[in-house]
């Protein structure tokens, strides 16, 4: 018997059970099974006589007759699908799947964009990227850092590769003297206390610009007020961003679509760095497709705000049902 508030609904036992095209076969012949619902949930269509697809099959609300499938089939074919889509899956998506199927299905649609596009940029890069934005200083998301530094190996990335990433990251702390800086020069300048910015360069600050161009490939204006202000400071810097551009093994094109996404990441969005390393990687060969697939890629982060909180709500709201009194697990 149905545990009190929960309603039930029936399976087919003629369907084809995971066909992704058309999960119903004509059944007015066949037996209707009890099968669980959840709390009056209703996941599945009319008799697919019509040939309804695997999509628009599904659909909530009260029993109407006809062919029935419950939840636990259509999660199994949305975790299945998520597989050949994105390629793997991991515990974290559990409970977003268990308790919202349809906002589960939309995030698998929206995130599968540049995955089931033919051509574009090779897997290993977009995990490689997916490691940049979820490790860098902005979000520090270990779960997913884990999750994609296991994909990347798993495409043929090499420990070097992945560490060359984590170097490149690891420079975002710069943009507090890029945005700071200027900052600083304005206020100067209002005060009265001026720094002065137009006259040329001496031979030795000359000299670390010229080094910085030759190893990092372009120079900006952002840069001008750290050098003049603090040379030593602009120095160490350049040695410390250097180190993945002298050793590392990523294209230059990889390089600089790896900080587009750090500086485009919604947890960031630091926009001169966005033009400086778009235009960088024009350069370099990338193409407006490949840009705007960093884009695609990164745009999904806002997904975090489920993966690390709704396993927080599953908890809680466990913990107060088994609080009330009278409550028998698994009754409500």
């Amino acid at each position: 018997m149905a545990a009190r508030g929960v309603r039930m609904i029936g399976l087919c036992s003629g369907c084809k059970d995971g066909d992704r095209v058309s999960l119903f076969s004509p059944c007015s012949a066949h037996t209707i099974v009890p099968s669980g619902g959840i709390d009056g949930l209703f996941f599945g269509a009319a008799c697919c006589a019509n040939q309804m697809s695997w999509r628009s099959a599904w659909r909530t609300g009260p029993a109407t007759g006809g062919c029935m499938a419950d939840g636990a089939t259509r999660r199994r074919a949305l975790r299945e699908e998520f597989q050949r889509s994105r390629g793997y899956w991991s515990d974290v998506w559990n409970d977003v799947l268990e308790l919202d199927p349809d906002f589960f299905e939309a995030y698998l649609n929206l995130s599968s964009v540049p995955w089931r596009r033919a051509g574009g940029l090779e897997p290993k890069l977009r995990e490689l990227i997916y490691v940049a934005i979820d490790a860098s200083t902005t979000h520090l998301y270990g779960s997913g850092t884990r999750i994609h530094m296991q994909n990347a190996l798993k495409y043929g990335a090499t420990r070097e590769e992945i560490l060359e990433v984590l170097q490149l990251t690891s420079v975002l702390g710069v943009h507090s003297c890029t945005v700071g800086v200027p900052i600083l020069l304005e206020e100067l300048a209002l005060a009265g206390r001026t720094v002065e910015t137009q006259q040329p360069l001496p031979v030795e600050q000359e000299a670390l610009k010229a080094e910085f161009i030759e190893t990092r490939g372009y120079w900006s204006d952002l840069w001008e007020g750290v050098l003049r202000l603090s040379p030593e400071y602009f120095e160490a810097y350049k040695e410390f961003s250097s180190v993945p551009w002298r050793n590392g093994t990523l294209s230059p094109r990889d390089k600089e679509l790896i900080y587009v996404a750090i500086d485009a990441a919604t947890t960031h969005l630091y926009e001169p760095g966005i033009r400086i390393h778009i235009r960088n990687a024009l350069k370099h060969g990338a193409t407006a497709q490949e840009i705007m697939e960093v884009f695609e890629l990164i745009s999904v982060l806002g997904i975090h705000t489920c993966t690390d909180s709704v396993p927080i709500l599953v908890e809680l709201t466990a913990e107060a049902a088994s609080e009330r009194p009278g409550a028998v697990a698994g009754t409500d």
